[in-house]
């Protein structure tokens, strides 16, 4: 998943109802998984794979500790979904900060599977984004899937003023599992940086919201890079 990060603690996607303690479980253990990190602590975080979780990280999926000279800081949450009909596999984004000399410089995300086995939840695969510096163009605050009469709607919130101009269907778009193009009307509220896609989404689908580099702020800066997402339909 390329997806350009951005900076701030409050962003999650949710699509369809949580699954409260299995929800908690999960986070738990990624919050185990990622102080280890943050620490230096590879063997506690690797304590936290399961042997294909193991296998991605050795391969190369992302990086399980900082590169010498910088620092693996802080991280957040920033999807929270489960992965089908029941509460055993869950997609977990974080969004992870690299300092260097002390000062938070760039940062990228991880996309983590998380299953179940043998009552507690490992990490099973990651995804990661490029590394990105701090502070380059708009960025996307938060992403909400919710269900409305006659369909549903994907809404879209930004932390800057954006060119109206550059919010349509062309720049902010759903695609099905097939790549194919979700047919919908796109409204953008400027005074609360808010878009939002009405559109049909399936049950039990999972589609990839993609907002392209063509999305830019007042002042003609475009977003730093294509930003990908998964929203997964599980109502």
């Amino acid at each position: 998943m390329n997806s350009p990060t951005f900076p701030n603690p409050n962003t999650q996607i949710h699509s369809g109802p949580p699954t409260d303690g299995a929800e908690k479980e999960a986070l738990a253990e990624v919050e185990k998984f990622m102080q280890a990190r943050l620490r230096g602590d590879i063997a506690t975080a690797r304590d936290e794979l399961d042997a294909a979780g193991l296998t991605a990280y050795q391969a190369g999926a992302s990086s399980l500790l900082s590169s010498p000279g910088t620092k693996l800081d802080r991280y957040y949450p920033v999807t929270i979904q489960q992965a089908g009909s029941n509460p055993n596999r869950f997609l977990i984004g974080v969004r992870i900060f690299v300092s260097r000399s002390g000062v938070q410089r760039s940062f990228f995300e991880e996309q983590l599977t998380l299953v179940l086995k043998e009552q507690r939840y490992l990490v099973d695969a990651v995804t990661s984004t490029a590394t990105l510096p701090l502070g380059h163009g708009p960025t996307v605050l938060s992403v909400e899937v919710a269900q409305t009469s006659p369909g549903d709607q994907v809404r879209v919130r930004f932390d800057a003023d954006l060119g109206p101009e550059t919010v349509t269907t062309d720049t902010i778009q759903v695609k099905d599992s097939e790549g194919n193009l979700v047919s919908s009307r796109i409204a953008f509220d400027p005074d609360n940086h808010l878009a939002t896609l009405t559109l049909k989404l399936k049950p039990g689908s999972t589609y990839q919201l993609v907002i392209t580099t063509g999305v830019s702020d007042i002042n003609g800066v475009s977003l730093a890079e294509e930003y990908h997402a998964p929203l997964v339909i599980n109502r």
